[in-house]
């Protein structure tokens, strides 16, 4: 029994030897100070298996402890870092020529991130020439992965999709991962991600990036503002009831911009609203169960849509490729310093995170 215990406890001979030596002690040790159980070895060996099981199984018990009391969960978002390194600083702002500082944010699953990620940024201020917002002044962007909680399949761990969107902005000028979304222990609705991180660039503008009193003033009275930056594919949700939150779906509407890249072949945004109807309807469920019909005009909105962006890349095409194929060329698809990271990662089925 000893001998069984031992192998299935230890990851290789090195560690069965040494916990073995380790048992002699004890053995000698408590013949020593009890010594009638050297005439019943039998019971105290199976005594001492199970004590070792149970010291064995601490560690666990003691993480999820943690983990029902909600410290693990704290310790994790303590750790978090907001990183506006790549913001542009205000010696390089004029603010008698524009309107309001923006930020772009772009949400999803990286799962992995590739260039068109990346380009979906590059082109923004291109986007925004000749719209209301061409007086605005884009001063960075972020890339937010989605945590663990979202349930999407092949999705592979926060813990790698993050380490990618590092190793492919890690050269980039502008453009910057935000950890915060991932962190969390559930699911996070896109709206409480943008405003985040208006929040975070709002108050490193007035506190961290030292601005001069006119400077602050100016800020206040002109808040940073956030471009939720998508895909037509995602904005086609908007119009599907039970998708969105509607009372969060209004509010994100109400407090960010959004730019669309449109698919080449794929309708816009006004060919949407008028074949599936611009009102979406929902109920909200109360606290005491009961239902409150829902509705919103999604054609009071205005949405930058444009076809600018020629080149769509799929993560799932990747993710495929990789699996049939490890060696296969990537060249065309992802940022080169994170190609070793992709090939690493989805070169075999995602680990379940469930």
């Amino acid at each position: 029994m000893l001998l069984w215990f031992c192998c299935i406890t230890h990851e290789n001979t090195k560690k069965y030897i040494v916990s073995c030596a380790r048992l002699y002690e004890v053995f000698l040790g408590v013949f020593y100070f009890f010594p009638f159980l050297k005439y019943n070895t039998t019971f105290f060996l199976v005594v001492l298996c199970y004590l070792h099981l149970l010291i064995s199984l601490v560690p666990y018990l003691v993480v999820t402890l943690l983990h029902f009391t909600g410290l693990v969960e704290r310790l994790v978002l303590m750790s978090y870092r907001f990183f506006a390194s790549k913001l542009k600083p205000w010696k390089d702002i004029v603010t008698e020529s524009v309107d309001c500082l923006v930020v772009a944010a772009l949400c999803g699953s990286f799962n992995p991130m590739h260039k068109t990620h990346v380009e979906m940024y590059n082109l923004v201020e291109e986007v925004l020439k000749g719209t209301v917002w061409q007086k605005s002044l884009l001063v960075g962007g972020f890339v937010s992965p989605v945590n663990d909680g979202y349930e999407k399949e092949g999705l592979h761990s926060f813990e790698e999709r993050v380490a990618v969107c590092d190793a492919s902005l890690a050269g980039h000028p502008a453009l910057s991962v935000d950890r915060w979304e991932g962190l969390q222990p559930d699911f996070v609705n896109t709206f409480w991600v943008l405003d985040h991180i208006q929040r975070q660039v709002q108050n490193w503008y007035e506190n961290d990036a030292n601005p001069n009193e006119a400077q602050l003033s100016w800020l206040r009275e002109h808040p940073v503002r956030v471009l939720f930056v998508c895909g037509s594919d995602l904005s086609a949700t908007f119009l599907i009831p039970g998708v969105w939150e509607l009372p969060l779906l209004k509010r994100l509407l109400d407090n960010f911009g959004i730019v669309v890249y449109r698919r080449p072949g794929t309708p816009s945004w006004k060919e949407l609203l008028e074949a599936e109807g611009s009102v979406v309807h929902d109920d909200l469920v109360e606290e005491d169960g009961s239902m409150t019909p829902l509705s919103l005009d999604l054609s009071s909105y205005s949405i930058i849509e444009t076809d600018l962006l020629n080149s769509f890349i799929s993560a799932t095409d990747i993710r495929k490729q990789l699996l049939m194929e490890p060696a296969a060329d990537l060249t065309a698809f992802v940022i080169p310093t994170a190609e070793e990271l992709i090939r690493k990662f989805y070169g075999k089925e995602p680990v379940s995170i469930s």
